[in-house]
């Protein structure tokens, strides 16, 4: 796996690489960006932390922006693989934004009592590059 400017890292043990569910990596402006997909299996959170350990270790970038417009529902499994990969961002010095929950996703994840500390949140995508120039900085 390679860290890209622009353009999508499909995971390696990944025996399908057109299947639609591989997951974006951008990095703009320093910050890594990916995109969230409705998961194929269980283990696809799993695979996302280390990924997305990966990328940051790779790439240094201080902020990661987590687009999860794609994904429509989430139950507590999921949100704390989720969670791991917020951590696991953390201890590496990055500050983690997540960028267009749905309504419905927000009320699952309020609804399971799930943690919902450590990170910040934007309406969307273009809010969390706002978001990360103000608040956060470079």
């Amino acid at each position: 796996m390679t860290v890209r400017e622009s353009g999508v890292m499909q995971d390696p043990k990944s025996n399908n690489p057109s299947d639609g569910t591989e997951t974006a990596f951008n990095i703009i402006d320093g910050r890594l960006i990916v995109t969230l997909h409705p998961k194929d299996d269980d283990f696809y959170f799993d695979s996302l932390c280390d990924d997305v350990s990966f990328a940051l270790g790779k790439s240094g970038c201080g902020v990661l922006i987590m687009d999860a417009t794609h994904l429509e529902l989430i139950d507590d499994w999921d949100f704390q693989r989720l969670r791991r990969v917020i951590d696991v961002a953390a201890l590496m010095g990055t500050k983690t934004i997540i960028a267009g929950v749905r309504p419905g996703v927000a009320a699952s994840i309020v609804e399971l009592g799930c943690d919902i500390g450590g990170f910040s949140t934007a309406l969307n995508l273009k809010s969390a590059l706002r978001f990360a120039d103000t608040e956060i900085g470079p």
